[in-house]
């Protein structure tokens, strides 16, 4: 992380050059120049270079260069693969070094502004470059940078990183095993631990190694053959025909080191007189994957099945592959077997971390009479919930590092945030929205509608007084302040909240999009801190503000239910409504020949835009990788083995929800009395039950979670497993991905949140059992 931060300000700010800018001259033909805000923005009306120039001198060296497009009239109706224009880089006087991307309308249908890289190699003699965006007639396009980058940054870096990487882990290791081993290495307790957490080792390395190797022949894939059939057991006979035996299953792979191996028995005895087929791995995407290895007579003479491994590497994206065996019709065999192996050193690497967590946290609760079953002081609450925050992240950004910097991979296996093109998007595109109301545009009619309550633009109305990256800065610090003092007003340490706030990835993830979810977080924190201090009319009001702004904190009325709260709950449906009202009213006060029921239309209209866009089957799309929601990882399993249709799914899901909501509910109000779990239940079925929930809105855990670390320790509570289920989902865990952007996370956090459940109704049931008990 420190290399990181020299990196960046040392190239980034300094290497970095932005060509749209005062120090650069640059021209268009079709558009014009905003100085303000640095944009070239076309007339939509002709064809030609939006922008072109400045003619700059280079040294010679690779470079990348970042083309910030924003398209002004999507029309929905379009066909997806329509040219929209070009980017290119002119090397002047020396062709052979020009290089050009063509962009089309879908790639701004879901990214927008939509950012293109070109990597351009500069010959010696510092040639003059010019940088140039051609758009189409009829196609306005704003460019908003033009960034040009070395394309290596420091030389040796990854050398260097991966010393740092090693250096962190060899320092943590020493951290979470130095301090226990030594103090506690000759009590009999301690090697009955250490027994255990060899077998725990053991035990991932088995389940590892069955992870890592698929049995391609099992029946649950989609192989081929021209000459032949399966039998019962998956083997396959040539039965004396030539052609291809075998071939498929065309997965996408990611980049790194495989073994394919097949296991071929040849019923012919004798010598056929040479080779009688071959085997070999191929792939029509990407030429540079391939293995092959001819079958040969003399080394099948001892009539037993012999194994055959290729080795092959899959270098970048993730390209098809096959894997096949030929025959030539001269010799009767079959294939028996087919195994794949992931040999990457990153797959080795994760095994690693995972094995130091498995064993370092253990240790540390050990090794502070930490135990399943004890009820937990606010200190040692803390202390756990800090280690496994930082045991987490510690192991998620060597493990990101080590693919992005040492492997050289790219998204999604180089972070854990989202992609880095897009960063601040929401926020750029939410701005672009409340400042567009005050110039009278409707932002439920925009090219890629708002899905925000009207009530957003109001709250959002003080920030676009401010220029964008001001606006941006000064919410940034709004979020980071208002995490920092809900964290010190529970804590009351000025310590925690720091060491919180660096190891928090629901807040990282929210600082990354821009997204108003911590206007959000703003007002639920209010929510529970007043309504912990029993100011039950401010409470209400900043509970009401925050269900104008998005509608699933309304749930938090349940809360008030339970405690008998009825003329609050009305008071604050009504502040609501009204709160909501106020939105419309401003939004038809700007934009002009609005009525309230037309903009309530285009806002209905604007959520279906959404829910068409969101809730379809879209493997490798964002919304997959980042929902943490219990119809995602339903959803995920569907794509990965489709076995219901969507729309039917939808539906039985939806009414699932309302039905289980409604059990939570009754829990909650007739069953539950502890303050903290409830709003628990409450706030992580507001965040588990919805169809799409990303990993921002993971950051309002934080609410019960404070709650929880403040309650005094009751020895008869089981405060471990609790602190443990709340750390795991505070910290990245987007390891292995499936298939495209499906990962570990994708059904880990689901399953964590239903444990957590699970735990809330133990615990309630074992104090019922208790004070009948003590009653008798």
């Amino acid at each position: 992380m420190l290399f990181n931060i020299i990196e960046y300000n040392i190239i980034l700010r300094k290497a970095v050059l932005n060509i749209i800018s005062p120090s650069f001259a640059m021209f268009t033909q079709v558009g014009t120049f905003d100085p303000v805000r640095s944009y070239f923005t076309g007339d939509g009306r002709q064809q030609g270079f939006l922008c072109y120039g400045p003619y700059q001198s280079l040294p010679q060296g690779k470079y990348w260069v970042e083309y910030k497009l924003r398209r002004l009239d999507q029309d929905q109706r379009e066909d997806l693969g329509k040219q929209l224009g070009y980017v290119d880089i002119n090397v002047v006087d020396q062709p052979n070094y020009n290089t050009s991307s063509v962009f089309i309308v879908k790639d701004f249908r879901r990214q927008n502004p939509y950012t293109i890289k070109l990597k351009v190699n500069v010959p010696p003699g510092s040639p003059k470059l010019e940088y140039r965006v051609y758009q189409n007639a009829g196609k306005a396009l704003q460019l908003e940078t033009i960034k040009v980058y070395p394309a290596d940054l420091l030389p040796g870096a990854k050398k260097i990183k991966a010393i740092l990487v090693n250096l962190v882990l060899f320092f943590f290791m020493l951290l979470l095993f130095t301090i226990p081993w030594k103090r506690f290495w000759s009590q009999a307790r301690m090697r009955k631990l250490l027994l255990i957490l060899v077998g725990a080792i053991l035990l991932e390395v088995v389940i590892y190694y069955l992870v890592l190797t698929t049995n391609i022949l099992s029946g649950r894939f989609a192989l081929s053959s021209q000459i032949s059939s399966f039998d019962k057991e998956n083997n396959i006979n040539n039965d004396h025909k030539a052609g291809f035996l075998v071939y498929g299953p065309y997965w996408a792979l990611k980049p790194g080191n495989y073994r394919i191996r097949f296991k071929i028995l040849k019923h012919t005895t004798g010598d056929s007189g040479g080779n009688f087929g071959y085997l070999d791995v191929s792939s029509q995407e990407d030429p540079t994957v391939g293995a092959s290895t001819e079958l040969k007579d003399s080394d099948f003479q001892d009539g037993r099945p012999k194994e055959l491994a290729l080795r092959f590497k899959v270098k970048k994206g993730m390209p098809k592959v096959e894997f096949r065996a030929f025959s030539f019709g001269n010799v009767n065999f079959s294939v028996t077997g087919m195994k794949l192996e992931s040999l990457g050193l990153n797959d080795a690497f994760l095994m690693a971390n995972v094995s130091l967590l498995l064993c370092g946290i253990p240790l540390f609760l050990y090794s502070k009479r930490i135990e399943f079953g004890q009820g937990l002081t606010q200190s040692q609450k803390l202390k756990v919930i800090t280690l496994i925050l930082l045991a987490g992240m510690i192991i998620s950004l060597s493990y990101h590092l080590f693919q992005g910097k040492v492997m050289g991979y790219t998204i999604p296996f180089n972070t854990f945030l989202y992609d880095p093109a897009l960063r601040f998007s929401d926020y750029n595109q939410t701005y672009d929205y409340a400042a567009g109301v005050t110039q009278g545009k409707n932002p439920y009619l925009a090219s890629l509608p708002s899905v925000y309550f009207p009530f957003t633009f109001i709250m959002l109305y003080p920030l676009t007084l401010l220029a964008l990256k001001s606006s941006l800065f000064w919410y940034s610090v709004l979020t980071v302040l208002t995490f920092l003092f809900f964290i010190y007003n529970r804590t009351k340490s000025y310590v925690y909240p720091f060491l919180f706030a660096l190891l928090s990835y629901p807040l990282m993830f929210l600082l990354d999009r821009g997204n108003i979810e911590g206007l959000l977080f703003l007002l639920l924190a209010l929510f529970v801190y007043f309504y912990s201090a029993r100011k039950y009319l401010l409470a209400v009001t900043v509970l009401a503000m925050a269900i104008s702004l998005k509608l699933y904190p309304a749930v938090l009325l349940v809360l008030l239910l339970s405690e008998k709260r009825f003329r609050e709950a009305v008071l604050c449906l009504l502040m609501g409504f009204l709160f909501s009202l106020s939105g419309l009213l401003f939004l038809q006060l700007h934009v002009s020949g609005s009525t309230i029921p037309g903009i309530v239309g285009n806002f209905l209209a604007s959520l279906g835009q959404f829910k068409e866009m969101y809730y379809g089957d879209r493997a490798g799309s964002y919304d997959i990788a980042f929902n943490h929601t219990l119809y995602n990882s339903f959803k995920s399993l569907n794509i990965l083995n489709p076995f219901i249709n969507q729309n039917l799914f939808i539906r039985i899901y939806n009414s699932a929800v309302l039905i289980l909501f409604g059990v939570i509910s009754w829990y909650v109000i007739k069953v539950e009395t502890v303050q903290w779990r409830k709003l628990a239940l409450l706030v992580s079925a507001m965040i588990f039950l919805p169809n799409i929930s990303f990993d921002y809105t993971l950051i309002n855990l934080y609410l019960p979670l404070m709650l929880y670390l403040g309650c005094a320790a009751d020895p008869n509570a089981n405060d471990l497993p609790f602190i443990l289920l709340f750390g795991l989902l505070l910290i990245p865990k987007n390891y292995f991905i499936i298939s495209s952007k499906v990962s570990l996370s994708t059904f880990l956090s689901p399953l964590l949140i239903l444990t957590l459940w699970a735990l809330i109704a133990i615990q309630r049931v074992k104090e019922r059992k208790l004070n009948i008990q003590e009653t008798l």
